[in-house]
């Protein structure tokens, strides 16, 4: 009797129950990728809180978009935007660039799916479908140029 553990049939017939899974050894790759994603966005929090420490912050121009065509990218603003929020200001944080906070909740939500793939061994369960993610992805693109063009505008 051959025993084949990938589609749970024996050679006689009789259905085979699939092997329980478990989470990933501490060192596959699995692991340490999502756990690497969950510390490359807690840096950038911290990097964001510790920003205005430096006393040269508010001086230095760090978008190259900028620094080049002298007009700002859709992005800029962001890493203001952030620290403003690590700091609890939310009023300069949307001052900075209004899509700040909605940025700060898709890294968080990213790195809380990277957190639960690394310590449970499996991906999370998706919130949006397809078309859903790819709706909140335009809509998301769409406002970061008309935040762009609004801030162009003013200029």
């Amino acid at each position: 009797m051959s025993d084949d553990r990938k589609t749970g049939i024996v050679s006689n017939g009789s259905a085979v129950s699939e092997p329980a899974s478990r989470p990933p050894a501490r060192g596959s790759f699995f692991f340490w990728s999502n756990l690497s994603v969950v510390g490359g966005i807690a840096f950038i929090f911290a990097a964001a809180y510790l920003l205005p420490a430096l006393g040269f912050f508010s001086r230095i121009n760090i978008c190259a978009v900028k620094s080049f065509t002298g007009y700002p990218c859709p992005g800029c603003g962001l890493t203001r935007s952030l620290s403003a929020l690590t700091h609890g200001d939310l009023r300069a944080c949307v001052d900075a660039h209004p899509l700040g906070p909605v940025v700060a909740l898709w890294l968080f939500y990213f790195a809380a799916r990277a957190a639960w793939a690394a310590f449970s061994g499996r991906r999370p369960p998706e919130l949006l479908s397809q078309r859903g993610r790819d709706i909140c992805t335009g809509a998301f693109v769409v406002a970061l140029f008309l935040q762009w063009a609004f801030h162009l505008a003013i200029i």
